[in-house]
Parts: C-alpha cells; sequence; structure tokens
C-alpha cells in the first residue's frame, strides 16, 4: 500500500523513518500450524539466553495468522536478526522433542494421578451409602422376589451437591476472572482466560465433564493472577496449564479448542514468567 494514503501527499524530512523504523527494529518468526506450549516456552528460553539483549519484554504481538501464528520480538537496533531466527528454531524443536517425552510420560502417569485424588476425598469426607430396590410384586405373581438392602456407616453421598454442574463452575470462573485487579499484566491475563474460557464452553468435541474440570483450571489460573510472579502461584498456575492440555489431548490438531490452546497458552505461560 502507499504510504502516505492520500496520493496527494508525499513525505517530508524524515516522516520514513517515522513509519519503518519500528518494522526494522523487529523480528517476525512464523511458528506454523498453531503453537505448542512447551516447544514455545523452550525456545523463547534459548533466545534470552542466547542473546541478553533481548527480554520477556521484548515479546511484542503474538497473531493468529490462519492456522499459523505470527510472533513479534522487538530488538536493539543492529541485531543478528538471522541468528536469532536460527536460535528460536533450535529451541522450539528441542522443545517439541522434550515435550513428546514429557507427554508420554504424563499419560502413564495420568491414570494414578486422578486414583490418587479419588483416594484422597474419600478420606477427606466420610461416606453413607443407602439404597433400596425393590421388585413390582405385580410383574412378579406367585414369586417372592422383593429385594430390600441397606449399606450404612459414616458416609454420606448427595449426587446434587457432589456434582458440579458446568453452569455453575462457569459462573464461578467468570467471577473469579472479574476479579482480576487494573495492573497491565492482569489486564491481559484477565482477556486471555475470558477467550479460553469462551472456547472450552463451545468446543463441541469436549464432553460436559472434561469442560467443567478444564473450567477449573481456568479458575485456578484466575486465582493465580493476583500474584502472577509468585514462586508458588507459578506453580499453580504451571500445573493448571498442564492439567489444560492433559484434557484436550484426545482432541485433535484441527479442533478449534486446541488452536486456542496453541495460541493462548504460551502468552499466559509469558504472563505467569513461565
Amino acid at each position: 500500500e502507499r504510504r502516505p494514503h492520500d496520493p496527494n501527499k508525499t513525505f517530508q524530512p524524515g516522516d520514513f523513518e517515522k513509519f519503518f523504523k519500528e518494522v526494522l527494529d523487529e523480528v517476525q518468526i512464523l511458528i506454523r500450524n498453531g503453537v505448542n506450549p512447551d516447544a514455545f516456552r523452550a525456545a523463547l528460553q534459548r533466545i534470552l539466553e542466547e542473546n541478553p539483549e533481548i527480554s520477556r519484554e521484548s515479546v511484542k504481538a503474538i497473531e493468529k495468522q490462519g492456522s499459523d501464528v505470527l510472533l513479534t520480538l522487538q530488538v536493539p537496533e543492529g541485531t543478528d536478526k538471522a541468528k536469532v531466527e536460527r536460535d528460536w528454531d533450535t529451541g522450539y524443536q528441542a522443545g517439541l522433542k522434550a515435550g513428546r517425552e514429557a507427554g508420554r510420560l504424563e499419560a502413564e502417569t495420568r491414570r494414578a494421578d486422578d486414583i490418587k485424588e479419588i483416594a484422597l476425598l474419600i478420606a477427606q469426607k466420610p461416606i453413607n451409602v443407602e439404597a433400596s430396590a425393590v421388585s413390582d410384586s405385580r410383574a412378579m405373581q406367585g414369586s417372592d422376589q422383593s429385594q430390600n438392602f441397606n449399606v450404612k456407616g459414616d458416609f454420606n453421598i448427595n449426587a446434587q451437591n457432589s456434582v458440579v454442574s458446568l453452569r455453575d463452575i462457569s459462573g464461578q470462573v467468570t467471577s473469579q476472572i472479574n476479579q482480576l485487579g487494573g495492573a497491565d499484566a492482569q489486564t491481559r491475563l484477565k482477556a486471555l482466560l475470558t477467550q479460553l474460557q469462551t472456547a472450552i464452553e463451545a468446543e463441541p468435541a469436549l464432553a460436559e465433564d472434561d469442560k467443567t474440570k478444564a473450567l477449573e483450571q481456568v479458575k485456578t489460573l484466575a486465582e493465580a493472577g493476583h500474584a502472577p510472579t509468585e514462586g508458588k502461584m507459578q506453580k499453580v498456575a504451571k500445573r493448571a496449564m498442564t492439567m489444560i492440555k492433559g484434557i484436550t489431548t484426545g482432541l485433535t490438531e484441527t479442533t478449534q479448542l486446541v488452536e486456542v490452546c496453541n495460541q493462548l497458552l504460551p502468552a499466559i505461560a509469558l504472563l505467569f514468567g513461565l
């Protein structure tokens, strides 16, 4: 496109630099087919280690371009941009390899973790099960088929209270996100978590109980967002993002939620300094 846009105008002295100097001080990297969060973090870490003049604050934008993602880094004048991109590619490939190995180990341990969590819940709350089953005597003429049984103890299961509905957790997540403060990082986190919540709720390929679990992790991220740079909150946030990735593992890469997670989770990780 022509600059200035008006064909009757021309550049005045110094105008060209004002328009284009910012572009010259940027490195743009196209990440094809979405973003792998683990590989993204590994690539960014390698750039920071190999290029001391670049910091996390140098990340200017992460934009979706169709099925790809465009990363824009602000760099000092005179930076070897080719080296920066090579460092990124090396780190990204290393992150992909490490992520595949971690994913395999995570899949092996996830079932054991689920069992431990159930056991912990049982240990924390005593259970009382009371049930009765009686056959229809009208359908069993001349036959004593009725059965009654009671199992009593220090237990009490109430289905209405033990199951959190999707609507309930959605309202809790919205409320928790809205409690984030007005600081720049929290404002950006609020926007990212809102997008993530919307994508989870709208994903038709995700079962309702999985949506509930994923939204609980979004709520956890919002709670941790009140102190995103504290070590404890960083660990909480990292675990929550790992859980979200685990929940979406069974979905195909072209699923809308997977694409959204590939775009948003790296940006959320950056706000937590991960």
